[in-house]
């Protein structure tokens, strides 16, 4: 996973529409999010450049081991960015070292 440094000085970035740039800066694909909807921790798969502006989220089953109707991970389409909230740094950081492993 890239850093915010890295993601906001990709080529990738800076050739989204200003607007889209505006959404990826307040909501980052580079951490987990907490879907307000359903409680559940996602990651930012993708952004949606149409309107409304809607983002594709990864719920990850290793991110939301007590939830037991969670069975495999899934991706969700049609987010709107406004539902998600950023975690507290303690859960994030249990996060990430658990995206980091399933990485390698």
């Amino acid at each position: 996973m890239m850093t915010e440094t890295e993601l906001f000085e990709s080529d990738w970035f800076t050739s989204r529409p200003l607007e889209i740039q505006a959404v990826i800066r307040k909501w980052p694909g580079t951490r987990p999010w907490l879907l307000k909807t359903t409680n559940q921790i996602v990651t930012i798969y993708s952004y949606t450049e149409g309107t409304p502006i809607t983002v594709t989220v990864d719920v990850l089953r290793l991110l939301n081991p007590c939830l037991l109707c969670l069975l495999f991970s899934r991706r969700v389409f049609g987010i709107d960015p406004n539902d998600l909230l950023a975690l507290d740094s303690s859960v994030e950081a249990q996060a990430m070292v658990l995206l980091k492993k399933e990485e390698n």
